[in-house]
């Protein structure tokens, strides 16, 4: 199986006018950190169409504050898989099915 970490901190990063899903992840064992990269593929999930492809003009600073704002609350805590591809670290999000929700009071 493949290593598992916790999200720790996520935003949005602008690199040449291009954006990335950036990660500080905590490994679940022995709490050493590292930054990942979410894959284009599930950036395009995450973010609107419009936002990716972009404008002549581009996306205005105040999208990636709401961004920001949206991945902290969507993924901080998630539990992802890492790997190794062309020298960058990439995560991503464990499948649905194997997140367990914690009753209230718990």
């Amino acid at each position: 199986m493949k290593p598992v970490y916790t999200v720790t901190r996520i935003g949005v990063e602008v690199e040449q006018q291009k954006m990335h899903v950036c990660a500080r992840l905590r490994h679940s064992v022995d709490a050493t950190e590292i930054d990942g990269y979410l894959p284009a593929r599930e950036t395009a999930a995450l973010l609107p169409r419009e936002i990716i492809i972009g404008t002549e003009a581009g996306a205005p600073e105040t999208v990636l504050d709401i961004m920001n704002e949206l991945l902290e609350k969507l993924a901080a805590g998630r539990s992802v898989k890492i790997w190794e591809y062309q020298d960058k670290t990439y995560f991503s999000f464990l499948k649905w099915n194997t997140v367990r929700i914690a009753s209230r009071g718990s």
